[in-house]
């Protein structure tokens, strides 16, 4: 799950988010956090070895010790791309970004009195033990998404999958219910970072095409996983 947070400064963002965070790594869930800073700045330090490092030209600078792994990108990534380097470190149960308020495409939490933006789900006035049920019940249903196709055929009875995976939560309907719902998914496939679903016949056709023809290459040996990406 992706969430946002903004609102003025001094408006409580960081101190409940960490407050969420707190919760629910205690709970066992992995938490990745995103802060948003509008102006210069550079956690590096002048002076220092990495700082030496990105001043002489290295594009990117990664600082290892033996308690953590920092990773310095002498450029600026839109928030997709750090969501998608996020997505390919490990797999996070909650994403928390502070700032960022005029991206449309990600949920958001509102404090203060300032005018509300796109896509706000939430907005906070202390209430916090209301927002924590609010990410838990969204956890759990971003958990059931993604075992269904998102395609939202309406062949389950509701508009979409989202509306299927609110009742599978409530065990008033099944992953069963969805024609579609195959726990065995050999492959997936985005086109434009949006997943496109392939049945199991097709994913069969796509595996046996491309299996087939790397297979006879040399040196290719054993396949047990492949990735492909194409750029046009």
């Amino acid at each position: 799950m992706i969430l946002g947070f903004y609102g003025p400064s001094n408006s409580g963002k960081t101190e409940t988010i960490t407050k969420i965070v707190k919760h629910f790594s205690d709970g066992g869930f992995k938490i990745a956090t995103v802060k948003h800073i509008p102006s210069e700045f550079s956690i590096d330090q002048e002076g220092k070895d990495t700082w030496r490092m990105g001043m002489a030209g290295s594009n990117l600078v990664i600082a290892a010790s033996n308690t953590e792994t920092s990773f310095i990108i002498k450029n600026v990534l839109d928030l997709r791309k750090i969501i998608q380097i996020i997505n390919s470190i490990d797999e996070f149960d909650l994403i928390l970004i502070e700032g960022y308020k005029s991206i449309q495409w990600i949920k958001k939490i509102k404090f203060g009195n300032g005018e509300s933006m796109e896509n706000t789900v939430f907005e906070y006035k202390n209430n916090i033990d209301e927002l924590i049920n609010y990410i838990q019940k969204e956890i759990e249903i971003d958990k059931i998404m993604k075992k269904l196709p998102n395609f939202n055929c309406g062949e389950c009875g509701f508009k979409t999958c989202r509306e299927l995976a609110e009742k599978i939560l409530i065990n008033e309907k099944r992953l069963e219910d969805c024609r579609y719902y195959n726990p065995e998914v050999l492959m997936s496939i985005e086109v434009n970072n949006r997943e496109i679903y392939l049945s199991p016949f097709v994913q069969n056709i796509v595996k046996n095409t491309i299996t087939g023809m790397l297979s006879s290459l040399k040196g290719v040996g054993k396949i047990n996983s492949l990735e492909i990406k194409m750029k046009f």
